[in-house]
């Protein structure tokens, strides 16, 4: 990369942080206390942060039918 490479990660870590964001307000409550005692069993912020489980742990689906 080039000599703006910390822009483009900067960029990236925020546009994650917005879709785990917005992923998390489409969850029902159950699926966000599921989704967090998961993530608390798994070591919570000290192994992760909330938006990065948010992004590995969760799917978006796209039916046409």
């Amino acid at each position: 990369m080039g000599s703006n490479a910390h822009i483009y990660l900067r960029e990236l870590k925020y546009a994650e942080i917005n879709a785990a964001t917005y992923i998390n307000f489409c969850l029902s409550d159950k699926e966000i206390e599921k989704l967090k005692e998961k993530w608390n069993e798994n070591g919570g912020f000290k192994e992760i942060p909330w938006y990065k489980w948010v992004l590995q742990h969760t799917s978006i689906t796209v039916s046409l039918d």
